[in-house]
């Protein structure tokens, strides 16, 4: 299965996989995760499901998908890569991407946003119309010299 980042930004949909599917719906749809997490001793069921770069969040109490993240983007060009029936089509999604650039790509795709700002964190949020999230660093910290795009986000909490 190809999922088109685009199409996320614009539809909120990540491909076929659908918020507040459950773990078996996830894994008929994309095939068993590269890795789980998300346990504790009071916790033993996994709620993260990772497929290469991207998370997969269930609800403690629902069981059921409420987030989508990617914050690794490890493919050789910075782009975000799959693993087994998921592949990603990243569009201009990269590591690094210059917060600029991507507005540039986002009004020439016709795509509605507005931008949020986090100064505690020299960081900015792009919100797009269908509720993603795209974090930005802002300029290099005592910690990091990272600038740019470094994750995406979608919470539908109770679907």
């Amino acid at each position: 299965m190809l999922v088109s980042l685009k199409d996320f930004l614009t539809s909120g949909q990540f491909g076929p996989v659908l918020f507040g599917c459950d773990r078996l719906q996830l894994e008929s749809t994309v095939g068993q995760p590269e890795a789980t997490g998300g346990v504790s001793r009071k916790y033993r069921r996994p709620v993260i499901w990772k497929y290469g770069d991207v998370e997969f969040f269930f609800s403690r109490t629902s069981n059921k998908l409420e987030t989508v993240h990617l914050d690794r983007f490890t493919d050789a060009n910075g782009t975000p890569q799959g693993w087994g029936g998921l592949q990603i089509d990243p569009w201009v999604i990269r590591r690094g991407i210059a917060e600029a650039e991507f507005a540039d790509a986002l009004e020439a795709a016709g795509i509605a946003y507005t931008v949020r700002p986090k100064p505690e964190w020299i960081q900015e949020t792009v919100v797009v119309a269908s509720g993603v999230e795209i974090g930005f660093k802002c300029a290099p910290d005592e910690f990091s010299d990272f600038v740019g795009l470094f994750h995406l986000t979608r919470q539908v909490i109770g679907a």
